[in-house]
């Protein structure tokens, strides 16, 4: 079997978004475990994998959405190489981008579905956690340009690269996005407030929509 043959192969589908959300569920609760000198290694290997399988999970543009997936694969390294600012903030801009596409083509295919199975229930679960995953890229990016975007408990952020200290950011982004908010993060910028606000809204109306979609398909396939 060929690569092309194995990226364009239906099964692959199916399998990459349940290897998916296995990845997804290793980012936002497995690896913030470890102690604390792993985790940037660990979000790395983790976020490249949920590259490759992302773009799997998708039936259109499956080629070209691989050929991407390796780009950003070969970014990141680079960028954490080089060690610069303002090639580290672009390589998580390219992140967010990434996965903003890869959430506009899963939630297309899964209001294009037919009827509801377990492709689509994971399809609509990555999707959710997608998006908190890509808050918390976008607080890192603000960490990155303002170190006091958020009031954090630890202050140690201060002492290194915010890009970093991704676990904590995970947190905030999921505590805001389900609208748990605990309290003991607080944004403290205009535009960190703004995020925190979308994030806020964003997770209760993708959940109202995606599951008065989903019951209105299965309704229809009875």
């Amino acid at each position: 079997m060929t690569i092309k043959q194995f990226i364009n192969k239906r099964k692959t589908t199916k399998n990459a978004n349940v290897f998916l959300f296995a990845l997804i569920i290793s980012v936002i609760v497995i690896a913030p475990l470890f102690p604390k000198q792993y985790h940037s290694i660990l979000f790395n290997i983790l976020l490249e994998l949920i590259y490759i399988t992302s773009a799997l999970s998708i039936k259109q543009k499956r080629s070209r959405l691989y050929a991407a997936a390796m780009t950003m694969i070969i970014i990141q390294p680079l960028s954490n190489l080089f060690n610069m600012q303002i090639i580290n903030l672009m390589a998580r801009l390219l992140n967010v981008s990434f996965f903003l596409f890869i959430v506009v083509l899963i939630v297309i295919e899964v209001a294009h579905s037919k009827k509801v199975n377990r492709k689509v229930i994971f399809e609509a679960i990555n999707v959710y956690l997608l998006i908190g995953i890509v808050f918390a890229l976008l607080i890192t990016v603000l960490m990155m340009i303002n170190p006091n975007s958020f009031s954090f408990p630890s202050r140690d952020y201060l002492q290194g690269r915010p890009s970093t200290h991704f676990a904590e950011y995970i947190y905030y982004a999921f505590v805001t996005y389900t609208t748990l908010g605990y309290g003991e993060i607080v944004p403290l910028t205009p535009f960190a407030r703004s995020l925190a606000v979308l994030a806020s809204v964003t997770g209760p109306i993708y959940l109202a929509v995606v599951i008065a979609m989903l019951v209105g398909k299965f309704s229809s396939s009875k």
